[in-house]
């Protein structure tokens, strides 16, 4: 079940161990941004509640962090998500798809990248897509924060 959670600051976090089929990550409380097997994630921590999503909307552009409102953003597009995926603004047609994720008894959260959870369909008017899994390089986590993110003014 999603929630709509409010956070602070951002974190950045790399891939940490690998355990069974999954990929162990730290999580810092608040929201952070990963590159699990070559491809782009987003995480959203708050204590023992983590969600996971692929870094890109239906229209396969990718996600960045608007710290000052809590959103999830698309520059080009200008579509905007909460912290819990769902479309808040733009062109997007769904809300974000997930990735399956379990928190670990030691706080670690194991990524299962090949589970992607699909978000609805919002769009009436023409399909969605499949989910988009931006490969991105280890340099991705830093445009995610960039002071230069796109951040909405009319959300």
């Amino acid at each position: 079940m999603l929630r709509r959670l409010l956070f602070g600051s951002l974190f950045l976090t790399s891939v940490a161990a690998c355990s069974g089929s999954g990929n162990a990550l730290n999580v810092p409380d608040g929201v952070s941004a990963h590159v699990v097997d070559g491809i782009a994630v987003v995480a959203v921590r708050d204590g023992g509640t983590v969600t996971v999503f692929l870094a890109g909307d239906r229209r396969q552009e990718v996600l960045q962090y608007c710290e000052r409102y809590q959103l999830l953003t698309t520059a080009e597009g200008g579509s905007a998500w909460s912290l819990d995926g769902v479309k808040r603004a733009g062109p997007s047609p769904s809300d974000l798809d997930r990735v399956a994720s379990s928190v670990q008894n030691d706080g670690s959260v194991l990524v299962f990248i090949d589970e992607v959870i699909e978000a609805e369909d919002l769009s009436e008017l023409q399909d969605s897509g499949t989910p988009f899994r931006p490969q991105l390089g280890p340099q991705w986590p830093e445009r995610f924060k960039s002071p230069a993110a796109y951040c909405p003014s009319d959300v």
